[in-house]
């Protein structure tokens, strides 16, 4: 009898062991495959979001990648600093110093082969005010 109990709870411990990593790797292989479609693997490229206006430009080579739009009529260039699946927006700045002030907001982004989706936390939208609760970026291929 005891040892009944011991083999179920052995086979139990090694179902949940077995199962834990299981969910460990497959996150593992889901982040390392959703890079494999981020921005930046696609030098010489532009990004459009319709809705609202940004065109996001990434480079060939060394530079930085710099999304720009319009906020009352003025300007506005940001850049996107990503880990997995999270996103901060980050006003650019050609002296590269970063303060507080510059994030203009965060959330989670997605990739796929021709284009990118961002889900704001509207909580920290200092960009465009909770307007927008989703970013899609497509890949313009002019």
């Amino acid at each position: 009898m005891k040892k009944g109990i011991i083999f179920t709870v052995i086979s139990l411990f090694a179902i949940l062991l077995i199962a834990f990593f299981s969910i460990i790797l497959q996150r593992i292989i889901w982040a390392n495959n959703a890079r494999e479609y981020a921005p930046y693997n696609y030098p010489n490229t532009t990004w459009v979001c319709e809705e609202p206006q940004i065109e996001y430009n990434v480079p060939a080579g060394v530079g930085e990648a710099i999304a720009v739009t319009e906020i009352n009529g003025k300007e506005v260039c940001f850049f996107f600093g990503t880990n997995n699946s999270h996103v901060d927006a980050v006003r650019y700045s050609s002296d590269n110093v970063i303060k507080d002030s510059d994030l203009l907001l965060t959330g989670s982004i997605s990739y796929s082969k021709d284009e990118f989706i961002i889900k704001i936390d509207k909580n920290s939208d200092k960009l465009f005010d909770g307007k927008y609760d989703v970013l899609v970026f497509e890949r313009d291929d002019k």
